[in-house]
């Protein structure tokens, strides 16, 4: 994983892909004060009618979009781009939070006159923190000049290496620099002030950029160029060359950016005194490409999940893929959707992207200001569920159920094709919806990666403790299932636990649980024909149908037939005692009383009691009207006093297999009803 970081971040670099201090918006405008010498030193030459124009005219200024293509290449870098970053990792901690990669710019919606009195203060009155990165500056001059001199022959800046040269040696003259240019800005404080209420509550945001004169001008690329490659986490770790750098074999190993390693001394990879005891080490050059290519990553992706690029190859041009590609198909997609729904759509969609490369999935948690990773939480290797498609799956074939003898489709649902994994996934995710006053929602997260760095607490919303021990227990599996692809990881056990408790759930807090349990029940069948493979012997399709056609044009000489289907196929015992226990509801409605045998049971049911609740709540107290049946409802108890050893002591057969097959019997279309000629049922 960190070699491929490493090396995309080196590309992104070479290439001015990375995102290092790209946190100005294109949108926001850039007002531009020019700082002069005079025979009374530096001043702010057009800063009052710059400021001026822009209060009498916001729409004046360019926007910092436009101010880059105006821009012509010069010497320095930073003046040629401006960069700003507000990451605590790298940039310079000011304790007047004047803090950026260089103080000659600012943003009016930060900036406010205490933070100014205080860097005043701390820079005239000591050495403040931009004069002290000066003076360290010095013992990375080797380091800086290679830097700005590899800039220079890539052609992404003109160069001057005797102006970069002199700029850097010139410490004590610089330090007088920034002395009076905070003097300048607290003596300005009324006319910056006047701006900030120009813009106050409105966006975008505002930018100062003081530019310097040109033998001051590459200050700020000093400044940048040291935060970017150069800046430790820890200042007081230095570089030691008692060791290769794991990754380019330099000999120097200094202390990691990357803060999920980098979390501190006593957690750096059995790092405790030195850096010689860190597993992990690192050049300054390699932990810097390390963190870019984390940066980018971050801001491409926008969530709590990266996609790790590893070529195949060796063409680094291919990371174009990720650092430009893929940036620009979701911020250019027109109707907005989940990003890790576009990110797969889009990675199935180019096939060559497949010859390039693989990818690791990286789900973590933030660090507290949302621009790096804090603790890695699940890491995938060679991810590849975007890759998982079907044919011809289809949940519903008109207004039929597919996976649920045919039943007819009573119900709204958008759904139709399960055309991956990731609709498998969606299936799986409703047996967890939310009940709440009588109302399903969905479930209060999107995806099963979200269980890693969501609280639980926050996911269970209104679920009882039974469902949230469930979730917890089979979650992770869940995750396998969809993420690695691992088969094993999704069993039959699983599934009947999952969905009984959704039927349970459903039955005991719906008013009308019908639409539910019959869209539900559909899934459930569906997933454990095509993705568990067993319902091949339970309830097939054959035997159902022939079922159906026996109670159809039913007479006492097909309850052999009857019999034999049952013999082959255990599981339609018990789809038959859920029509029957369904007659036994209607007939007691038919008579003005209530009809919650079927409730009362499953909603009591237990691997303890199930067979005597059933001889003592079904068939002992609805005596009479079992007494009253008609011949096919009769035929039902009479095969249950000829098979009353068995009931529920099959051998193939679970507790949930039971009451599962009982509600799927309970809630499609009855065939133990007589029916009159007009084909409508006869009510007894």
């Amino acid at each position: 994983m960190i070699t491929e970081l490493i090396e995309f971040g080196k590309w992104l670099d070479f290439n001015g892909f990375d995102d290092f201090g790209r946190l100005i918006k294109d949108t926001d405008r850039v007002i531009t004060i020019k700082i002069v010498e005079s025979d009374e030193g530096l001043i702010f030459e057009n800063i009052h009618d710059e400021f001026e124009s822009f209060i009498n005219d916001t729409d004046s200024q360019s926007a910092y979009g436009d101010f880059k293509k105006e821009r012509m290449k010069g010497v320095s870098l930073f003046s040629n781009n401006l960069f700003f970053e507000t990451n605590q990792n790298i940039m310079i901690p000011s304790n007047s939070a004047l803090a950026c990669l260089t103080p000659f710019v600012l943003s009016l919606k930060r900036i406010t006159k205490n933070k100014v009195k205080n860097s005043k203060k701390q820079n005239l009155e000591k050495d403040g923190e931009f004069i002290k990165l000066l003076l360290e500056s010095k013992n990375e001059k080797d380091n800086i000049m290679a830097c700005y001199s590899d800039y220079s022959r890539d052609n992404k800046v003109e160069g001057n290496v005797e102006l970069f040269n002199e700029t850097i040696n010139n410490v004590e003259e610089l330090k007088n620099v920034l002395k009076r240019y905070y003097s300048m800005l607290y003596d300005n404080w009324d006319l910056i002030e006047n701006l900030k209420n120009t813009i106050k509550n409105k966006d975008p945001d505002v930018f100062m950029f003081f530019e310097l004169p040109k033998k001051y001008i590459l200050i700020n690329d000093i400044i940048y160029f040291y935060c970017k490659y150069l800046k430790l986490r820890e200042e007081s770790t230095k570089s030691i060359k008692s060791h290769n750098c794991q990754f380019c074999g330099v000999n120097e190993i200094t202390y990691v950016k990357f803060s999920t390693i980098s979390l501190g001394r006593s957690y750096n990879w059995n790092y405790r005194g030195n850096l010689e005891n860190s597993k992990l080490k690192l050049c300054k050059n390699c932990s810097a490409y390390l963190y870019l290519g984390i940066q980018k990553l971050i801001h491409i992706f926008e969530n709590n999940f990266i996609l790790i690029p590893k070529l195949k190859g060796d063409d680094c041009s291919k990371f174009e893929l990720v650092g430009s590609e893929i940036n620009t198909y979701y911020n250019n997609i027109e109707d907005y959707k989940n990003k890790f729904y576009l990110l797969n759509n889009f990675l199935y969609s180019k096939e060559n992207h497949h010859e390039y490369f693989s990818f690791d999935f990286l789900i973590f948690e933030k660090t507290r200001m949302g621009e790096d990773i804090k603790t890695i939480k699940k890491y995938v290797e060679n991810y590849k569920s975007f890759l998982t498609n079907f044919d011809n799956i289809n949940l519903y074939n008109d207004n039929e159920l597919n996976y649920l003898f045919n039943e007819k489709k009573i119900f709204k649902d958008e759904s139709n094709q399960i055309k991956n994994i990731f609709d498998v996934e969606r299936l799986i995710k409703s047996f967890f919806s939310q009940i709440d006053n009588g109302k399903i929602t969905f479930p209060k997260f999107f995806y099963f990666y979200e269980i890693y760095f969501k609280k639980l607490s926050d996911i269970f919303g209104t679920w009882n403790s039974k469902t949230k021990t469930i979730f917890t227990k089979n979650m992770h599996n869940i995750f396998s299932y969809i993420y690695e692809l691992q088969e094993e990881s999704l069993t039959i056990d699983m599934l009947n636990e999952i969905a009984l408790d959704y039927f349970i759930r459903v039955e005991k807090n719906v008013e009308k649980p019908i639409f539910e349990i019959l869209k539900n029940l559909n899934y459930y069948f569906l997933i454990k024909k095509e993705f568990l493979g067993v319902s091949m012997d339970m309830l097939k399709e054959s035997n159902m149908d022939k079922l159906k056609k026996y109670f159809n044009e039913y007479t006492i000489e097909n309850d052999e037939k009857i019999l034999k289907l049952i013999k082959d196929d255990i599981a339609i015992k018990y789809y038959l005692l859920g029509q029957f226990i369904r007659k036994i509801d209607d007939s007691k409605g038919g008579q003005s009383k209530k009809g919650e045998v079927f409730s009362n049971f499953v909603k009591n049911a237990n691997r303890n009691n199930i067979k005597n609740l059933f001889i003592t709540e079904v068939l002992q107290k609805n005596n009479y009207y079992i007494e009253g049946a008609n011949v096919k409802r009769k035929f039902i108890f009479k095969m249950l006093e000829n098979d009353i050893s068995n009931l529920f002591n099959e051998e193939n057969l679970t507790f949930e297999d039971y009451i599962i097959l009982i509600f799927a019997g309970n809630y499609t279309k009855n065939i133990l009803s007589i029916p009159k000629k007009n084909n409508e049922e006869k009510i007894e």
